[in-house]
């Protein structure tokens, strides 16, 4: 569905930090201005915050080529049930448990396979879930505006006009609003006040989120 978002022309997408999306699209019904109605998709279970040390998990994960999650193994290997292999890492039962508690990963359907070559094992292909990569893309992405600087001496914001008289001098509004994001690769300001920064910083996050739907093939 999130695929599609971006067919249809008229879609945006917005991440969120439970692990869903935000989806709007504009329609007509008979007017000459469209509306925009919205939807929002959400996981079964909310994803919650997701911590460094979790993130380092799923980075281990997504880096492997076929990581696995062994659910069966005999003497001397029985250590090794319930961890999951990515590659040169191994991430503790206690660990993978949450994982797969949370929704941060999906479990396949078991398969056999060996130990050490003989020794039989059970084991199921992992991945990181949807879910989790829409949550962190929308915690790399939380937005901010601030306020605008109301009534300033024209002179601290680079204009040489006197202003509106006032017992306090000649002041001017200022309706700038800045707006930032936590990737620190992006920020704006509007000349139109805080709503329209909001709107700017809404236009970057759902940017973000196309890219990122891009990306999915």
């Amino acid at each position: 569905m999130l695929r599609r978002t971006l067919k249809y022309g008229r879609c945006t997408a917005e991440a969120t930090r439970t692990g869903g999306a935000i989806i709007e699209r504009e329609v007509r019904d008979g007017g000459l201005v469209a509306k925009k109605r919205s939807i929002t998709l959400e996981p079964v279970k909310p994803v919650g915050s997701i911590t460094a040390n979790t993130r380092g998990h799923l980075a281990a994960i997504d880096a492997e080529s076929a990581p696995y999650l062994v659910t069966e193994a005999m003497p001397p290997f029985q250590s090794r049930v319930g961890r999951i292999s990515a590659g040169v890492d191994s991430i503790p039962p206690a660990a993978t448990a949450r994982l797969v508690d949370r929704g941060l990963v999906t479990v396949g359907p078991p398969w056999r396979s060996t130990s050490n070559g003989y020794l039989p094992e059970t084991r199921a292909t992992v991945a990181v879930s949807l879910a989790a990569r829409l949550a962190m893309l929308a915690q790399d992405h939380r937005t901010y505006t601030i306020a605008p600087a109301g009534y300033v001496k024209p002179l601290d914001i680079g204009h040489d006009f006197i202003g509106r008289n006032s017992p306090r001098g000649g002041v001017t509004y200022d309706r700038r609003s800045p707006a930032g994001c936590s990737c620190r690769t992006w920020s704006a300001t509007s000349v139109d006040g805080r709503d329209d920064a909001r709107r700017l910083a809404r236009e970057h996050r759902q940017q973000m989120t196309a890219e990122f739907i891009a990306s999915l093939g």
